[in-house]
């Protein structure tokens, strides 16, 4: 998914080092790994999206980011009707734990919000809007 290619740069200083570009396998790998994260709810893969979102064309991570969201108002709708006890039989029924996964999702609403918004506001330069 990788090659290695000329540096092109003759006035190198330091040590001789390899270079790799992505070959088109690797590019389509790319890709679809960062649409992943874009729209995933584990926060390690959405920051790895968010930090190459760029690579993508911004009407591409908007559809992505919008259907995270929706995702996520579907979780916050589901975890409001889990039942919860005062005297909790089990710990899925523990009022504070479920408050705390509810209140966990609205963040990452708002979050998502306001990065939709900045990029609809021309936030960021993405690959279909750079010239070549």
């Amino acid at each position: 998914m990788i090659r290695a290619v000329e540096s092109g740069d003759a006035a190198k200083r330091g040590p001789a080092r390899t270079e790799y570009t992505l070959t088109d396998e690797g590019r389509l790998e790319l890709e679809s790994i960062l649409k992943a994260a874009l729209k995933s709810n584990d926060f390690q893969q959405l920051a790895a999206g968010i930090a190459f979102m760029e690579l993508l064309p911004r009407r591409q991570v908007l559809t992505l980011l919008e259907e995270r969201l929706a995702s996520l108002r579907q979780t916050v709708a589901f975890l409001q009707t889990l039942p919860t006890e005062p005297i909790p039989s089990n710990p899925s029924k523990h009022p504070e734990l479920v408050g705390m996964w509810v209140g966990y999702i609205r963040y990452a609403i708002e979050t998502t919000e306001t990065l939709i918004s900045s990029l609809q506001a021309g936030k960021y330069l993405f690959i279909d809007e750079k010239s070549n």
